[in-house]
């Protein structure tokens, strides 16, 4: 890594160190990854949309022209506004985040739909409940038969309250010998269920495995599903934002690598999520009035369009998320000494000490 200095033994031989050049390759050094392709599509996007604004027609080919007609000119303009546009997207990646989870705490019409969004994802995961728990009684009175002729009905039934996940009666109880207790605690229910059956629960089980505790929940999928896994670590020390800046050390590089390109991916897509939705509003407030009524089917298109890509960006965000979430559980496990060579948990070393 470079320091600054000039290496012994080099003469300067010019000034390009102390020139624009370097000066702009610090500014880019503390620029993220994640925030470069939001502000390159906003610079992009919003750049067409005022051409087409200024030429009054929506016609691609002729506003590329027009923009790159003086090369020097554009690359001059759009390189600043780039740049800040990217310092300024990376600023608000953590708060965009924050704010997709469904951390809305200012007064307003944003507590009352936090209110109305967590009470909607409250029923939701009521409802994955009772639906795994009916898929569940189906798939065993599928192969209730099937037990039966293979175990005592006082076995069944147990098995048959186990896939409801309630309690036996006192009267099943009475009904037990030893030896159909012990049958009941060496089998599972779901052993003989049908694959298609088994499948539909584990669909259930899986979205209802997103949601954290019913006092913990959030208005939002992204927020629960960070939040549920939030939840589950040991070694957060009262302090979640913190975890994985005190624990990464004593995960090894694989998961540590892991853990930053989804977390990467998670402030990339979140950025997108509100740049795409800025264009969505941006462009019939740009176009609308000022160009040709003709354009007006490719001002929906466009507004579409954006709409879209804000959906799938929080997706994609949710999706990373998911990625992001399995490594933080991976890095309390090393750090709990459940897993890794050592019961103790000790810091790993750089990958630079240990070649």
């Amino acid at each position: 890594m470079s320091t600054g200095e000039q290496p012994v033994g080099e003469t300067d031989n010019s000034d390009e160190d102390n020139g624009l050049s370097p000066f702009i390759a610090r500014i880019l050094g503390q620029l993220s990854l994640s925030a470069w392709l939001p502000a390159g599509l906003l610079t992009l996007a919003l750049t067409l949309l005022i051409q087409f604004r200024g030429q009054h027609v929506i016609d691609l080919s002729d506003a590329v022209n027009a923009l790159t007609k003086d090369k020097g000119t554009l690359l001059i303009l759009t390189l600043p506004v780039l740049i800040t546009v990217t310092l300024i997207t990376q600023a608000f990646s953590f708060e965009a985040i924050r704010t997709l989870e469904g951390y809305w705490y200012r007064p307003g019409p944003g507590t009352l739909a936090r209110s109305a969004l967590t009470r909607w994802h409250l029923r939701r995961k009521n409802r994955l409940h009772a639906k795994r728990l009916k898929a569940s009684h189906k798939a065993f009175l599928a192969a209730r038969d099937e037990w039966l002729a293979a175990f005592s009905s006082a076995v069944v039934n147990g098995l048959e309250r186990y896939c409801l996940e309630q309690d036996l009666t006192a009267s099943e109880k009475a009904a037990f010998s030893d030896r159909d207790w012990a049958i009941l605690e060496s089998l599972e229910w779901s052993n003989k269920c049908a694959p298609w059956h088994m499948a539909k629960i584990d669909h259930y089980t899986m979205a209802e495995q997103d949601y954290p505790d019913d006092n913990r929940i959030m208005p939002t999928r992204l927020g629960n599903i960070i939040r549920a896994a939030e939840d589950t670590l040991q070694n957060t020390d009262g302090d979640v934002q913190g975890f994985a800046l005190r624990r990464r050390t004593y995960a090894p590089p694989r998961i540590r690598q892991q853990h930053d390109q989804f977390r990467t991916r998670l402030d990339m897509y979140s950025i997108l999520v509100f740049v795409a939705g800025f264009l969505t509003a941006a462009t019939p407030a740009l176009l609308i009035g000022a160009v040709h009524d003709d354009d007006k089917v490719w001002i929906a298109w466009m507004t579409v369009g954006f709409g879209v890509l804000a959906w799938a960006s929080y997706q994609a965000a949710i999706a990373s998320a998911a990625g992001y979430v399995t490594a933080l559980r991976q890095m309390d496990l090393y750090s709990t000494g459940e897993v890794g060579p050592a019961a103790t948990p000790k810091p790993i070393a750089n990958e630079e000490s240990q070649s």
